[in-house]
């Protein structure tokens, strides 16, 4: 599998990475909206989470880089380490890995539009708008618990 020190360091910075966006996609669907809606003054509510988003916002971004590169990287690894063993990754090893790809990019397209409603919504109510404004959030983290789910299997697979 190549050097091992190597491939490690960059598993483990594919999962903190991963923690830091999937993790903060749950705190915030799980726990921080639920919070957040006991606010009654919409106004602080809406500063209060637009506060929290902000600061999120730049941890979020470098996660999904970090994560592309280290995606990336981390599946060279896998067909260095068949094509060194005289083995083809396995069928099912490589469309779970498409669609692993298809997921996150989804999810990157999710975050994305979240960030642009965001910036249009500024200094607005956050729930002026939309009958749920959470809902992109939502839906990233139902794709995260995927994404979180086939990358254990496709470690089982490889």
């Amino acid at each position: 599998m190549g050097n091992p020190v190597v491939y490690g360091l960059i598993k483990s910075l594919h999962d903190l990475s991963s923690i830091v966006w999937i993790g903060s996609l749950f705190f915030i669907s799980l726990f921080l909206i639920p919070a957040a809606n006991l606010i009654t003054e919409k106004e602080k509510r809406t500063e209060i989470l637009n506060s929290i988003f902000d600061k999120l916002t730049y941890f979020v971004i470098a996660s999904i880089i970090l994560l592309a590169i280290t995606g990336i990287l981390e599946h060279n690894f896998a067909r260095i380490h068949a094509l060194k063993n005289s083995v083809e990754l396995a069928p099912a090893y490589k469309i779970i890995h498409l669609i692993k790809y298809l997921l996150t990019g989804l999810m990157v397209l999710f975050a994305v539009l979240r960030q642009i409603m965001r910036k249009k919504a500024k200094g607005n109510n956050i729930n002026k708008k939309a009958k749920n404004p959470f809902l992109l959030i939502y839906i990233n983290s139902f794709l995260g618990l995927i994404v979180v789910l086939l990358s254990g299997i496709l470690a089982a697979l490889a």
